[in-house]
């Protein structure tokens, strides 16, 4: 499990540096969700939000740009939701709710 979180996070990291989109200064979008709903589905909605949480914080201090809290309590919030609904859910590719 804590290498699977380990990859997952790396993840992040690599999806935050490269497949983001700089608008401005101050606004950039972010493909985030996709490793934080694997990261969801993987570990549960505690490490997920736990771990969600730290890597705003380690991006932050690997890229130099400011902390936002708010921010960061919202990408926890965001993977808690996606454990919630994700974690131990079987993925059927026959069911289109899938």
């Amino acid at each position: 499990l804590l290498a699977a979180i380990a990859m997952t996070l790396a993840l992040v990291m690599i999806v935050e540096n490269y497949f983001s989109i700089r608008i401005s200064d101050t606004l950039q979008v972010q493909f985030t969700f996709i490793p934080n709903t694997i990261l969801g589905a993987i570990a549960g909605p505690v490490w997920a939000a736990v771990f969600a949480a730290i890597s705003d914080p380690v991006f932050v201090l690997f890229s130099g740009q400011t902390v936002l809290f708010t921010w960061i309590l919202i990408e926890a919030v965001s993977a808690f939701i996606y454990g919630w609904f994700f974690y131990r859910k079987p993925l059927d590719t026959k069911n289109k709710a899938d």
